[in-house]
């Protein structure tokens, strides 16, 4: 999808540019995430990756209702496992490569991978 090429470079150039604006930062970074999810979410056929109530409250209703077989309950498992694993992942990192590390810029060339790929 030519679309997810140009929002790929976007969202590089817009992490990297994060990393060293310190007063813009936040702006900047919502501004990224906003153009990764929808398209994240569009190609994965309208599911949304980053709402994390609704996939907890869609797995313990699987569970109450005994559907553990349920095509739901794998999607919303597989993000909830995804999102804790980036987190412990990402918590370690911090810990090794310290503050001084561009992980914005990461984060954005991350990303961008992920968008050519769909």
């Amino acid at each position: 999808n030519p679309h997810f090429k140009i929002i790929a470079a976007l969202v590089v150039v817009i992490f990297a540019i994060a990393d060293k604006l310190e007063k813009t930062k936040i702006a900047l970074l919502t501004f990224g995430y906003g153009l990764v999810y929808p398209s994240v979410s569009a190609s994965l056929g309208g599911t949304i990756t980053h709402l994390l109530t609704g996939h907890t409250t869609n797995v313990a209703r699987l569970v109450g209702a005994n559907k553990m077989r349920n095509k739901g309950m794998k999607t919303s498992v597989c993000i909830l496992g995804s999102v804790i694993t980036g987190g412990v992942f990402g918590i370690n990192s911090l810990v090794v490569l310290g503050d001084d590390f561009p992980y914005f810029t990461l984060l954005g060339f991350l990303y961008a991978a992920v968008l050519l790929l769909l």
